[in-house]
């Protein structure tokens, strides 16, 4: 059970940095991979979830990592020499506000009902071929719910002393089950 939700609750965060322009199909990612990936990348990872209270079905998850990597290399020929540290930076807090900029007035539980919406946005279709296919790949979205989440830890970006890498974490605990309530 806890493999399906960890799943679904990637899917649901992924969605959700892309409707709020904080990622997009190419740079966010749910999992980890050897493959060569182009920076910038922002990568989800759910950890290892526990039934919080058992017989429930509500599963906890009490260390969602998101971990942004940027190149953020300086070039010789920039205009501005931080131009590619502030780019990173951007990025790391338009991901930071998509999932947390309403949770920060203490309305956790909208921050929930937003994760869960995006995610089960992905099992409808717009009408199109490619639509329909999506909706099909992500039909068990529709029985998934987000009932709690929580920024837990900020690591602050950091970047080599050399140059040339830039990466920052986001930490969150949530809870979620399969069923689709409302």
């Amino acid at each position: 059970m806890a493999s399906s939700l960890q799943s679904k609750l990637g899917r649901a965060i992924r969605a959700l940095l892309i409707q709020q322009g904080a990622g997009s199909l190419a740079d966010t990612v749910c999992e980890l991979s050897s493959a060569d990936r182009a920076l910038p990348i922002t990568t989800i990872l759910t950890g290892d979830g526990a039934e919080h209270i058992p017989h429930t079905g509500n599963w906890r998850f009490g260390e969602v990592t998101l971990e942004l990597h940027d190149s953020a290399v300086i070039e010789p020929d920039e205009v501005s020499q931080n131009r590619s540290w502030l780019d990173a930076t951007e990025r790391y807090s338009n991901v930071r506000d998509a999932l947390g900029r309403i949770a920060d007035s203490g309305n956790t539980l909208f921050m929930a009902d937003a994760i869960t919406a995006a995610g089960r946005a992905l099992a409808t279709s717009d009408g199109s071929a490619e639509g329909d296919q999506q909706a099909l790949d992500n039909a068990d979205m529709a029985a998934f719910t987000v009932t709690w989440w929580h920024e837990i830890g900020l690591a602050a970006p950091t970047a080599s002393d050399t140059g040339g890498f830039w990466e920052a974490q986001l930490k969150y605990d949530c809870i979620c089950c399969n069923s689709s309530l409302s």
